[in-house]
């Protein structure tokens, strides 16, 4: 969760991550998202205002706890 991901967008109250937000604020590449998505049935889904599969979001706060219980569960092996 390294380098700066840009200006936040806030709809209604919550903290809302573009692909590209939350790539960097991971540290992944896109690539590595699509596996993890694919992959890792605890990671949060993404959603969209207009159907566009090509427009996901994620909720920053789901994807913080997610990050947050991977690093837990990593901890404790």
């Amino acid at each position: 969760m390294a380098e700066d991901i840009g200006n936040i967008q806030t709809v209604a109250g919550v903290e809302i991550l573009t692909t590209n937000q939350l790539c960097k604020y991971l540290g992944f590449s896109r690539t590595r998202l699509y596996t993890i998505r694919n992959t890792d049935p605890s990671f949060p889904s993404p959603f969209t205002f207009t159907g566009d599969k090509g427009d996901l979001k994620w909720k920053l706060e789901e994807v913080k706890e997610w990050a947050l219980k991977k690093m837990e569960s990593n901890h404790e092996e």
